[in-house]
């Protein structure tokens, strides 16, 4: 038809030249209104989170605005909210090399950095910017804030910013979730299932929902179910180790020896050195009464980990089982001492919830859990009180110790030469 119309004015005479112009600017008006039509319906969808929607009108236009730095700051706001945080800094670079405004650059890159766990390269203080000011990345803001509050025990913070994420996002099932992982925090187990149920009820095939309730549900020793959701964890997550030993143990606490040993032995030809599957075949072993069977995955792991107070109480009663009390007193002794200065654990943290500023509770608990229970664990409690008070003394030195022993003399040395300075 268009070719038709084309050889129709060329035999015009006289008006060929005029007419052909006046079609090429038509043509032309009408793709650039096509192109701005697809432009704004890009924006309208990205600001009702509607993405994949948003993504076809970016690529229904004729042509691309290769000089046009908003479709590449959207397109960048596209990738980071479904995880491809390569390609979102390849746009906002491409958005940086035309110009594009300088605070929208400044916030993408912040909410890249928020949403992929880079706080230390985030400025604390632009919380208050992006939070009084979501716009459509309200959910993304909210979860990784509350992230952020729970590692620093900050938890009033963080529910106070999960009431309002709940109340924009009742569809949302990660306010529900990240609640429980608090009621985690502070050990109570109750309110922990019943914020995981919620989130199941809105999200039931979320593996992380389903492994965190199963965990919550061996620690109420509700075996049955629990067992239910690790089955249905590893259903799409099957070479999880951590789900793998835990199943194990909740088979192992309800008596069924069999169904226990058939998983780990599945588990280990994958993984014959994780220390979680070792540990787990270690109390196996135990149970079934072969306690020097028992002594050799648990002597491994407590290599490792010497400093778990736990661990050192299984490999102790089957020293003893196994007729090698003299092995066993000296490991005796030590759950012995670490009970005691546990016991002080459950009013330090609540203290720390109370004021999570206090630098003293949290390096008394960094330090009771470093010397009994995890190692990796104190280091991140020690990094968090660095949050508080970078130039705090005895953190480094602490520090300094556990990355020795923990075989990273390259930060143990930094943070020796840190508490060397301080002490200056």
């Amino acid at each position: 038809m268009i070719v038709a119309v084309v050889r129709w004015m060329f035999k015009t005479r006289g008006r060929g030249i005029a007419s052909l112009i006046c079609l090429v600017s038509l043509l032309g008006g009408a793709l650039f209104g096509w192109n701005e039509f697809c432009v704004w319906q890009a924006r309208s969808n990205l600001e009702l989170r509607q993405d994949a929607t948003a993504r076809r009108w970016l690529n229904w236009q004729f042509w691309q605005f290769r000089s046009d730095a908003r479709l590449h700051i959207w397109r960048s706001k596209l990738a980071r909210r479904s995880g491809q945080f390569s390609d979102a800094f390849a746009e906002l670079t491409a958005a940086k090399s035309i110009g594009a405004d300088q605070s929208e650059l400044d916030r993408e890159l912040a909410l890249i950095l928020i949403q992929t766990l880079r706080f230390d390269e985030f400025q604390a203080r632009d919380w208050g910017k992006l939070i009084s000011d979501p716009r459509d990345d309200e959910p993304e803001i909210a979860k990784a804030y509350v992230t952020w509050a729970i590692a620093r025990f900050q938890f009033n913070d963080a529910g106070r910013i999960l009431k309002v994420w709940e109340q924009d996002y009742p569809a949302d099932p990660d306010p529900q979730f990240l609640a429980g992982t608090i009621f985690s925090g502070m050990s109570n187990w109750e309110g922990a299932e019943a914020c995981y149920r919620r989130a199941l009820k809105l999200a039931p095939n979320r593996a992380d929902i389903q492994f965190s309730l199963a965990s919550t549900l061996k620690h109420l020793l509700k075996l049955d179910e629990a067992i239910f959701f690790y089955r249905e964890f590893l259903r799409t997550q099957p070479h999880s180790p951590e789900a793998i030993a835990e199943l194990a143990q909740a088979l192992l606490s309800q008596g069924e020896l069999g169904e226990a040993n058939e998983v780990l032995t599945s588990g280990l030809k994958q993984l014959p050195d994780h220390l979680d599957l070792l540990q787990a075949l270690g109390e196996l072993r135990l149970a079934e009464g072969n306690a020097a069977e028992a002594i050799d995955p648990l002597q491994r792991v407590h290599a490792a980990r010497p400093e778990s107070a736990n661990l050192a109480s299984i490999l102790a009663n089957a020293l003893q089982a196994a007729g090698r009390a003299d092995e066993a007193m000296p490991l005796f002794a030590f759950v012995k001492e670490a009970h005691e200065s546990r016991l002080s654990l459950k009013e330090l943290t609540n203290q720390m919830i109370r004021n999570p500023s206090d630098v003293d509770v949290r390096f008394k608990l960094a330090e009771i859990t470093g010397k009994y229970g995890s190692r990796a664990e104190a280091i991140r409690w020690f990094r968090n009180i660095l949050h508080i008070d970078p130039d705090h003394l005895p953190t480094h030195r602490a520090l300094a110790e556990l990355f020795e022993l923990t075989g990273d003399p390259i930060q143990a040395q930094q943070h020796r030469q840190i508490a060397k300075r301080l002490s200056n």
